[in-house]
């Protein structure tokens, strides 16, 4: 898509922005897709009689395809919580063959809530639905595998192969429900087809970066699109109980599939007025030849309360059915969480020794025997690697040296085990580069007070903070330690310290200064350390690294980037803003030395060429780029940062642009992606 725009020079520009998303890097040939591995998500509510039958035959099947395939799996039980055991037992299953995580969310979220839960926390390449009650026959996931591994399909999808043994009625309704879902819909939804099916890493990719909070899985695997193919099965009986989707639970679905992936109800009421006038005009000139040809009079009264009560009643169904949509949009604009898990827990099968080295494929030997595994909210594992380079690194010789529990990473004083190199410190805080402290340009360091005051209540920052935090949680909703490079006066790190706990929260910062004011306003378990971000001495220790409007001071930005990238636990991620477009160029970036305005792309580019994929980019500040333009129309001569006019507003215009920026920000967050603005927000994961 192109964007027109104007700078104040009456240039005219070209924004180029990419709609949608290239996931051609994760597919899987025949030769690397087992390396990838497989992950089994299976739904459970109230399944705690046949959960172990289950179990040691997905085990079971787990063997076969490691001996077929080199195809290392993992099973994640996801429990709706259930009413019966079966959390606990779910709990005490073995890791014998597989890997196993156990999820038991705070409440019931419904079945498509659970998938997607599921999905959050598979850490394998490919994920696999199957039902929990036994009847999707695990021996068919060795026939899905191969149509992935071997026949290079990305979405393998089961059917029932007929419904003989359900009522007629049954058998219209569901025949009904996707000839209307799929009338006039550019892609088609199979018929019969159900939740048990495999994804492809890339398909899993795409899925994953879907922003809707109202889930249809059959309709989302679907239109994704990809190689897909259809297998035909006859589901088995159920091992025990009996089936807790109730009619109205299945009209509720039905419902949620229609109003997500069909815009037919809506066609339908304006279709309705057609055929209503024409009855009434009908109606109407029967009534004149009635009173024309025998001069007989029509009662006025029966005829009109039965056209008054077909109107209104097809005007409140209308109205109902207009209200689903509304219902859905106004769900959708409350970006809520889709489920909260409870408790988490998980075994590998390795860990306990119950198979050999031998026995493993490729891709678990060259992870390790033992890893520290956390989830990120795009469902890939952030893991650390017994044995590799991991830990502090020495800026003197380059040594790496593991970092054990609670220990702070860079303690006072730290000597080198292997050149007795000793950091020095002032004030408390280490300093990696004690040389370039208060000297380099970039930055004046008698202006954190400054910009403390400024960032207090000032609309711009208040909502970067609230779209960083809001990231955070969307997209690394489980990592467990954070480090910010270039992180002043603390305000960013002061909120994400409380969106949650944390088990590791750093702070760097070139300037002591900003140290100094960012200790004084932050927890005790904060660490500080004075550093060069082109050279940090960390190597894989962090699930999340940031850098929030910091790489725009610093002419080699992208060894800052490839230091966050050897920062972050591969798997992890980062996220980064900075301002953008260089026509916005103004006096403001002058005083606070910026080396650049990125252009379209750039940092993505940037991003990628480090080690990250990109999962979201978005402008910020979009909403307020007409003020941003007309702003730098008249010429300032601003000589200080408490001279910058743009930081200067009234308290009411600040309340209002404040208003404004906080639903741009909850748009962004609900999956909008603004094409020009002020700044830019970069989220990749590290690769």
């Amino acid at each position: 898509m192109c964007w027109t725009v104007r700078d104040p020079l009456f240039v005219r520009l070209e924004v180029f922005v990419m709609l949608g998303s290239d996931v051609s890097s994760l597919s899987t040939p025949a030769a690397t897709a087992a390396a990838k591995g497989l992950s089994i998500v299976v739904p459970a509510y109230n399944e705690a009689a046949s959960l172990a039958a289950l179990h040691q035959r997905i085990c079971d099947l787990a063997k076969v395809l490691r001996q077929r395939y080199g195809l290392g799996c993992e099973v994640v039980y996801v429990d709706d919580d259930s009413g019966d055991a079966t959390h606990s037992i779910a709990c005490t299953l073995p890791a014998s063959s597989v890997d196993v995580q156990v999820i038991s969310l705070s409440r019931n979220f419904g079945k498509e809530a659970v998938l997607m839960a599921g999905l959050d926390y598979a850490r394998r390449g490919a994920v696999l639905f199957m039902d929990g009650d036994g009847q999707h026959p695990p021996a068919l996931i060795e026939q899905l595998a191969s149509h992935w591994i071997e026949g290079g399909y990305d979405v393998v999808y089961t059917a029932k192969a007929h419904r003989d043994n359900e009522s007629l009625l049954r058998r219209l309704s569901v025949h009904g429900f996707y000839a209307l879902i799929n009338w006039g819909a550019r892609q088609k939804i199979p018929e019969d087809a159900g939740d048990f099916r495999l994804l492809s890493p890339r398909a899993v990719a795409a899925l994953r970066q879907l922003p809707e909070r109202n889930r249809f899985l059959k309709g989302s695997a679907s239109w994704i699109g990809f190689r897909q193919i259809r297998v035909d099965y006859e589901p088995a009986p159920r091992a025990h109980g009996v089936a807790t989707f109730s009619l109205m639970r299945l009209l509720g679905l039905s419902i949620e599939g229609l109003t997500s992936f069909s815009m037919v109800p809506l066609r339908f009421a304006s279709l309705l007025g057609v055929p209503l006038a024409t009855a009434a005009f009908l109606f109407g000139l029967w009534i004149s030849w009635e009173v024309w040809t025998a001069g007989k009079q029509v009662p006025g009264n029966p005829s009109l309360v039965v056209g008054l009560m077909t109107i209104g009643g097809v005007q409140l169904i209308m109205i109902g059915i207009v209200g689903e949509y509304i219902g859905k949009i106004l769900s959708e604009l409350k970006a809520r969480p889709i489920y909260f898990v409870a408790e988490h827990s998980e075994k590998q099968f390795a860990v306990e020794g119950r198979v050999s080295a031998s026995e493993r494929t490729a891709a678990e030997l060259k992870l390790g025997a033992t890893r520290e595994m956390h989830i990120n909210e795009v469902g890939h594992a952030i893991h650390q690697t017994t044995g590799a380079a991991s830990g502090r690194r020495c800026p003197a010789c380059g040594a790496i040296e593991p970092v054990a529990g609670d220990e702070p990473i860079w303690p006072i004083a730290w000597r080198c085990p292997r050149c007795a190199y000793v950091v020095p410190q002032a004030e408390g805080i280490p300093m990696f580069a004690p040389e370039l402290a208060n000297t380099a340009s970039g930055f004046d360091p008698e202006a954190f007070d400054t910009v403390a005051q400024f960032e207090a209540g000032h609309f711009w920052f208040v909502a970067r903070n609230r779209l960083i935090v809001g990231l955070v949680n969307r997209f690394f909703p489980r990592a467990r330690s954070f480090m910010e490079i270039g992180c002043g006066t603390g305000f960013v790190l002061r909120a994400i310290a409380g969106s949650r706990e944390w088990d590791r929260l750093v702070g760097s910062e070139l300037h002591p200064a900003g140290l100094v004011h960012a200790k004084k306003h932050l927890p005790s378990k904060v660490e500080f350390v004075q550093m060069d971000a082109r050279d940090l001495p960390a190597e894989s220790i962090f699930d999340l690294t940031g850098a929030f409007d910091v790489v725009e001071h610093i002419a080699d930005d992208e060894a800052v980037l490839k230091g966050l990238r050897a920062a972050t636990k591969s798997g992890g991620g980062t996220i980064i803003t900075a301002p953008q477009h260089p026509w916005l160029w103004s006096r403001a970036d002058e005083i606070f030395h910026h080396q650049r305005r990125y252009r379209r792309g750039e940092l993505e580019t940037k991003l990628r060429s480090n080690g990250f994929e990109v999962l979201f980019s978005s402008s910020f500040t979009s909403l307020l780029l007409p003020l941003l333009m007309a702003s730098r129309l008249k010429p300032r001569k601003a000589s200080a940062i408490e001279d910058v006019y743009e930081y200067k507003l009234n308290p009411i215009i600040n309340g209002l642009l404040r208003g404004i920026l906080e639903a741009e920000v909850r748009m962004a967050l609900a999956g909008v992606r603004w094409p020009a603005g002020g700044s830019r927000v970069v989220v990749g994961r590290a690769t």
